[in-house]
């Protein structure tokens, strides 16, 4: 028994010595560096923190002063004033007119601030012509259309949208006789 006891310590210590040397094989390998890792997505996470600040701005109105009708015709007369800040100029204010409200309506009427005249004491005068609003009339009944004016604003040159100021104006009234008392003006 004694030399099948040997016989197996004997394999025991062969398959240690090989196991070894399998291992100083492969460490020697991996330390030459004919073994190179593969490439992974590596991520990570810093407690670097960045703070930016960022305001909003509401695009002012223009501000009308008066509105009034003109007998014998269909036209309106819009007196307004630019903007008090914002540097805004005469191109950057549009009109609209509706049979239902105030409203943002890009130039129903077909009018533009090249019409307009002024400033007088910082007041531009805009007539809106019978042929301009006779579209939107379109009736000797009598009706009643609403005038719009608002500031347009384009933050950048790499932006497309237009930002637009809250619409203001006026309700006018043209009652059945057009050519005898011309359209009134009052509050939307």
């Amino acid at each position: 028994m004694a030399s099948g006891n040997r016989a197996a310590r004997s394999v025991t210590r062969r398959r240690l010595w090989a196991l070894v040397l399998a291992c100083v094989a492969t460490l020697g390998i991996v330390a030459s560096g004919s073994v190179q890792p593969t490439a992974t997505e590596a991520s990570w996470t810093s407690a670097d923190q960045t703070k930016a600040a960022f305001v909003a701005i509401t695009v002012p109105s223009p501000a009308v002063t008066s509105c009034s009708g003109t007998a014998l015709s269909t036209a309106v007369t819009i007196k307004w004033t630019l903007p008090t800040t914002g540097g805004y100029t005469t191109a950057d204010v549009e009109f609209g007119g509706s049979s239902t409200g105030l409203g943002t309506v890009g130039n129903l009427l077909g009018a533009s601030t090249s019409a307009t005249t002024g400033p007088v004491n910082g007041v531009y005068t805009t007539t809106l012509s019978s042929s301009v609003l006779g579209g939107v009339l379109g009736s000797l009944l009598g009706t009643t259309i609403y005038i719009s004016l608002w500031t347009k604003y384009k933050p950048s040159s790499g932006i497309s949208s237009t930002w637009v100021s809250a619409p203001v104006g006026y309700k006018v009234t043209y009652p059945a006789v057009l050519g005898v008392l011309g359209g009134t003006c009052s509050a939307p």
